[in-house]
Order: C-alpha cells, then structure tokens, then sequence
C-alpha cells in the first residue's frame, strides 16, 4: 500500500482467513506521491506509480519487496495510475500534468525500459489508464475526455480512428476500468459512474444511460 505523504511503502502477509498482518519492516521507503500499484502475474515484481516516475520492486519469497537497479525508471513527470497489459510484457503509465501516457517494456528480470517513443500525448490532467483482457485496447482518462489507443504488436500506443471522446463530466483524479468481459467500460467522475460499451474495434460507446449517480466524490470503483 502506497503512502503519499510519508513516502513508504507498506507491506502486509495475508492470513488464512484473510486478515492482514504487517510484515517486518512494516515499510520499505519510497518516494512522495506514491499511490498506485500494479504487480506482475508471477507475482515476483511490483511497480509503483511516484513522484519521481515508475518505481521497481522485486518480491521476495517471503513477500518482502526489495528496490531494483535502478530504482525508478524516470518518466520526466509525476507517475499517477500503472497499468500492466495481460502478457505481462508492458506497462503504461499516466503522467500528470503533462498530459501524456509513458509506455514501457518489461524486460525478462522485471526491468523497465522506457520504449521509442517514451510518451504519446493526450490531455492536461491525464491521471487514469486501464487496459481491456485481451491486451488489445488502453483508455487514459483526463479532466475532458476520454482518449482510446489500441496496443501495437511491439507495444506502442496507437490512437483509434476516433481516438477521443469527451466524457460527461471530470475524470480528472479518479479510476476508469474495464470489466472482466470487455465488453463494458465504467469511469467514476465528478457526478457519479459513467458507463459506456465496448465496441469490436475497442471504441467506446456511451450505453443509453450515460451515468449512474454515486455519493459525494466518487474516486475508486471495482468491478466483479
């Protein structure tokens, strides 16, 4: 779990029925800014979104994490959200405020290496990516729109026919994901939920109910 203000980093084991306990050390230090987190399939890397770019963590067997050489993969700005595409061979960052989408390979030890080219623009305040099952399609959310990339063979982001849409109110600061299936597409904003489809060619299409209400601030969701 990310600390934003302290810069660590804690480390929890998972009991039998469930309950955390912390590890020792409790914490492994970061940088500020620390918030979001993607860790590998094989469980053996964990990725970290910082002030300072994209952190790089090896976990041991017993779950601790260790810094790897380097430390933290530059992105020349704030890292906001990481997203790991499903093969496990690449990982996109949303760079806040310059408005840009970092894209990196993940090498065969965990290793980051920034790609040619190292960004693609989007929009002030791009915070959120995500990243549909297939690996196919990744969606940036900024505080106007929402920008819609389909992922190269080699992993570059490569804007759609209609690459953009605007969304019905500020993604700016909070999560986008897309469901299980692929097929939907859901945004917490400023006013609640929007919603949208998934089309064959990964654009989105608001369903016939653009939004759902939700409490005060809306930030984080979860689909099952």
């Amino acid at each position: 779990m990310g600390n934003e203000t302290y810069g660590t980093i804690s480390q929890y084991t998972v009991g039998t029925g469930g309950t955390l306990s912390p590890m020792v050390p409790a914490t492994v230090t970061s940088s500020t800014s620390a918030r979001f987190m993607s860790i590998d399939p094989s469980g053996s890397y964990l990725y970290v979104g910082a002030g300072a770019g994209v952190e790089q963590y090896s976990i041991g067997s017993g779950g601790a994490l260790s810094p790897m050489s380097p430390a933290v993969v530059s992105t020349g700005s704030l890292s906001f959200e990481v997203a790991m595409d499903p093969s496990a061979h690449y990982l996109y960052s949303g760079l806040e405020p310059v408005g840009t989408v970092a894209q990196m390979s993940i090498g065969a030890g965990g290793a980051l290496t920034l790609l040619s080219p190292a960004t693609v623009n989007t929009a002030v305040h791009q915070d959120n990516v995500s990243i549909d099952p297939t690996g196919r399609y990744l969606y940036a959310g900024t505080d106007s729109a929402l920008y819609e990339f389909a992922i190269g063979s080699a992993g570059q982001l490569q804007g759609l026919l209609s690459p953009t849409i605007a969304s019905d109110s500020t993604a700016f600061g909070r999560q986008c994901m897309v469901d299980p299936t692929g097929r939907y597409f859901y945004c917490a904003t400023s006013s609640g939920v929007s919603q949208y489809t998934v089309l064959s060619g990964g654009q989105l299409s608001a369903m016939s109910t653009p939004s759902v209400a939700a409490g005060a601030g809306p930030q984080g969701l979860a689909v099952r």
